[in-house]
C-alpha cells in the first residue's frame, strides 16, 4: 500500500499497484499494472515472444519511391523498433508504431505524422524491425531486403504536377499516358498485376507517369484512390463536402463527388486527409460503398482479423466475400498497412466486374 506498511489500508482508492517496470525511455508500458494482487506464481515454462514485424510491401524489387509500412496484430504497447543502416534494432532504435492502436480514432488528425511508412525507398535498402513489449520476450528480427532496378531512375516525387495548360480543372495529378492501346509501362511487366493495370490505363481510370513507368508497388493517396473510384463508377453527383483541407487541391472535385455519392468521408469535418496514405481497410470501406455490395453472415477467418477497426469491420469482410479484397498467404489482410498502386487497381478491376 503506498505510503503505508499496514495491509488493512487497502482500498478501491489505495491499493497494492505492481508496475512493469520500463527498461528505457522509450519502452511505453505505464498503463501496464496489476491492482488487487493476491498471488504471485512463478512458472518454468518458456516465455512466449512478440510476434516479429510485417512489412508491406514485403521484400523484392520495387520502384524508386516505394514507402514500406511495417505493422503487428496488436499495434498497441508492442512497439516496433527498426533500423535502416544494417544495425539489429533494440530500445534506441526509431519506434515505428509511436501511437498505439487504441488511440487511432481519437488520433487520427495526426496518426500518418507519427505512424509513418518508412521512405522513400530510391536505393537498395534493408530494414530491420524487432517487436518490444511487456510480459513477452522480444521477437525475432525481421529483416526485409528492397533493390531498386538502376534502369528505373528514381524520382523526387511519387505524383506528377498536372499541366496548367489543360481545360480539366479536376484533373489527377497521375495524368494517364498518352500512348498507343498495346504499349507496355516499363515496370508492370511480369507484375502480378500487369493484366489489372493495363485493363484501367486503357480505360482512363488509372494513369502512368511520363517516363513509362507505373510503379505498381508504390503506396497511394486517399485522393488518388477516391478520384479512381469517381471515374471507375462514374459518380457525377454534385454538391459533396468540400474539406476545408482539401479546397486548393487537385482532386478537390473528385472528393467532392465521391462524398456526395456517400463513398468517401472525411476524418473531421474540416479534414478528408487527401495526402495521406490509404490503408487496407480504408480502401475497403471506400471500394464495398461504392461497389454496394452486401454482407454476409460470415465470421472472419483472418490471423490479424482482430487488428481491424471496428468502423471497418464489415466492409472488409463484405469485401473479401464479394472477391473484391484478397488476403495474403500468410491468411493476413493487414488492415493497418499502407495499400499500394497495384492492390488499389485490382480492387476496382474486381469490383467492376460485380457490376
Amino acid at each position: 500500500v503506498e505510503g503505508s506498511n499496514k495491509p488493512n489500508y487497502m482500498s478501491d482508492l489505495n491499493t497494492l499497484v505492481l508496475m512493469m517496470g520500463q527498461r528505457a525511455v522509450t519502452e511505453q508500458t505505464g498503463n501496464a499494472f496489476v491492482k488487487y494482487l493476491n498471488k504471485i506464481e512463478v512458472l518454468t515454462s518458456e516465455v512466449p515472444k512478440w510476434d516479429s514485424p510485417q512489412a508491406n510491401p514485403g521484400s523484392g524489387e520495387v520502384s524508386a519511391g516505394t514507402m514500406i509500412a511495417l505493422s503487428t496484430a496488436r499495434m498497441d504497447d508492442d512497439k516496433i523498433y527498426y533500423t535502416t543502416d544494417g544495425s539489429t534494432p533494440n530500445l534506441n532504435s526509431p519506434i515505428y508504431n509511436w501511437i498505439a492502436k487504441r488511440w487511432w480514432s481519437a488520433r487520427a488528425d495526426i496518426l500518418g505524422t507519427y505512424n509513418h511508412p518508412i521512405g522513400p525507398i530510391n536505393e537498395n535498402t534493408t530494414i530491420k524491425a524487432i517487436t518490444i513489449g511487456p510480459g513477452k520476450e522480444n521477437s525475432d528480427v525481421a529483416a526485409f531486403t528492397y533493390t531498386v532496378p538502376v534502369s528505373k531512375p528514381a524520382s523526387e516525387t511519387s505524383i506528377v504536377a498536372p499541366n496548367e495548360e489543360t481545360n480539366y480543372p479536376d484533373q489527377a495529378l497521375e495524368k494517364p499516358l498518352q500512348s498507343e492501346p498495346n504499349a507496355t509501362l516499363i515496370d508492370v511487366r511480369n507484375h502480378w498485376a500487369q493484366k489489372n493495370i493495363n485493363e484501367l490505363i486503357a480505360s482512363g481510370i488509372a494513369g502512368g507517369y511520363p517516363d513509362g513507368s507505373f510503379r505498381p508497388d508504390n503506396t497511394i493517396t486517399r485522393a488518388e484512390f477516391a478520384t479512381m473510384l469517381v471515374k471507375a463508377f462514374n459518380l457525377q453527383k454534385q454538391g459533396g463536402k468540400v474539406f476545408a483541407d482539401s479546397e486548393q487541391h487537385w482532386a478537390k472535385e473528385y472528393i467532392s463527388r465521391a462524398t456526395a455519392s456517400g463513398v468517401v468521408s472525411g476524418y473531421d469535418a474540416e479534414n478528408f486527409g487527401p495526402d495521406k496514405l490509404i490503408t487496407r481497410e480504408q480502401m475497403a470501406l471506400m471500394i464495398s460503398k461504392a461497389a454496394k455490395v452486401l454482407l454476409k453472415a460470415e465470421a472472419m477467418h483472418f490471423a490479424d482479423s482482430a487488428s481491424i477497426s471496428e468502423w471497418a469491420k464489415e466492409a472488409v469482410l463484405a469485401a473479401n466475400q464479394s472477391g473484391i479484397m484478397k488476403g495474403y498467404p500468410d491468411n493476413t489482410i493487414r488492415p493497418q498497412g499502407s495499400a499500394s498502386r497495384a492492390e488499389a487497381v485490382t480492387v476496382i478491376v474486381n469490383a467492376l466486374t460485380l457490376k
